[in-house]
């Protein structure tokens, strides 16, 4: 199933630089109300979606933390598609075309606090 609440349209990303998500072995999305992850038998009380990533052993202990949040999107579906492109991102070079293509497309837009 998949869910939205139209009145969060706020896209956040946790990182400044796309070879910071390298940190990560693997990414997972978590439903979230009233700013804590809720259960995903609740999804559809999600008023957005956080992208969480799952460190690499080696990150893992120098954050004290197995997982960190990369992005909150406003929708399961957006939610989906960056982590799979930052799957992508990982299990590819630092010059392949994924790579390239994360680059261009966040430093395209503008960031707003």
């Amino acid at each position: 199933m998949i869910t939205s609440n139209s009145n969060y349209r706020t896209t956040l990303f946790y990182f400044d630089n796309v070879d910071q998500l390298r940190d990560f072995e693997s990414f997972k999305i978590c439903p979230v109300h009233a700013g804590q992850h809720i259960p995903d038998t609740e999804a559809d009380k999600a008023e957005y979606w956080c992208v969480i990533g799952i460190y690499k052993a080696e990150h893992a202990q120098a954050n004290q933390s197995p997982s960190f949040p990369v992005a909150d999107l406003p929708t399961e579906l957006y939610a989906n598609l960056f982590a799979q492109l930052c799957h992508q991102l990982v299990s590819s070079t630092p010059d392949s075309a994924p790579t390239k293509a994360l680059k261009e497309a966040l430093q395209s837009q503008p960031l707003m606090a």
